[in-house]
């Protein structure tokens, strides 16, 4: 939790494991990684790309877990 009291977005996270995965495509630096959520079971997957000299974060897929 916050020091507000206010649950952030970290406290629903639990990793289990975390696969990274670097590669260069037209001169972009990417990373991928994958994190699961702890309360509702998604396995959520992300790129980290570099434009420029900006970074962004892009959600590139997730699925439900049983």
């Amino acid at each position: 939790m916050t020091t507000s009291g206010k649950t952030s977005f970290g406290d629903y996270l639990h990793v289990l494991w975390i696969k990274p995965s670097f590669f260069v495509l037209r001169d972009h630096t990417r990373l991928c990684f994958s994190f699961v959520s702890f309360w509702h079971r998604i396995l959520y997957s992300f790129m980290i790309f570099n434009i420029g000299k900006q970074d962004e974060l892009r959600l590139i897929g997730y699925v439900m877990l049983k």
